[in-house]
């Protein structure tokens, strides 16, 4: 009888186990490219949306050590959008995006452009989908991940996605391939060497809200000032960004 709980108990803990920790499964281009897609029409069809973000790298592809960490957001109303997330901020209204660098001190006006946010388009992906080593996903709570492995290539080594059940992105990971690093030590002789590393960066996309209920006047951008002529000028605040008008001149 204790033999027969034993069994019993046991393929009980194996079957939890099984369930929170599942093996990826080959997959098929077709489906990869089905699930993105679906992610990416959500991002432009629904008109009035938000997100948080949160970003955190490591210094390496299996490494549980966090190396710098940020917060953000994305906001979504129309063809209008402001985000602000990694030191930069994004608005676009009706007229104009403007995106401000708060590292580079650089201040950028464009047309109002695309509203997809943080990934590739489903076009870039079938670019990225010619040179896979393998396609891979799991399951697990509601949760299906899909992993890109590359072959060998200078930028990454592998890309996942994770989606929900409503299949809204839920997790971005850059699995990058190696660099070279120059570290320098503590030591006034101690001589600057180079390590090999192979970062990785996770985006985690959380509190989905829609429809979104928000104020006009959040599009209307405080870092600068452009009048009915189209002068642009800087508020005390930026007066020390450099500023850079990419837009066509008004005939």
């Amino acid at each position: 009888m204790r033999k027969i709980l034993f069994i019993i108990l046991l393929q009980g803990t194996l079957s939890i186990f099984a369930q929170t920790n599942p093996t990826w499964q080959n997959t098929t281009k077709e489906e990869v490219v089905a699930a993105y897609k679906k992610i990416c029409d959500w991002f432009v069809s629904t008109t009035s949306y938000s997100f948080s973000l949160k970003y955190a790298s490591y210094k390496d592809h299996f490494s549980s050590e966090i190396i710098e960490s940020s917060t953000g957001f994305y906001k979504r109303s129309g063809k209008k959008y402001i985000s602000n997330a990694v030191g930069i901020k994004t608005i676009q209204n009706d007229k104009n995006r403007i995106v401000v660098d708060s590292a580079d001190k650089l201040i950028a006006i464009t047309e109002p452009g695309t509203l997809s946010p943080t990934m590739q388009n489903p076009d870039e992906l079938l670019k990225l989908l010619e040179k896979v080593k393998s396609l891979k996903k799991k399951n697990i709570n509601l949760i299906t991940t899909y992993k890109v492995q590359f072959l060998k290539n200078e930028l990454y080594d592998a890309y996942e996605f994770s989606v929900n059940e409503k299949g809204l992105l839920t997790k971005l990971i850059y699995y990058y391939a190696e660099q070279t690093e120059r570290e320098y030590g503590d030591g006034e002789n101690e001589k600057p060497f180079d390590t090999k590393v192979k970062p990785r960066l996770e985006i985690d996309f959380l509190e989905y809200t829609s429809p979104l209920k928000i104020q006009d006047d959040e599009f209307n951008d405080r870092a600068i000032l452009i009048a009915a002529n189209n002068k642009v000028t800087t508020l005390d605040k930026y007066k020390n960004y450099q500023v850079k008008d990419y837009r066509q001149p008004k005939k």
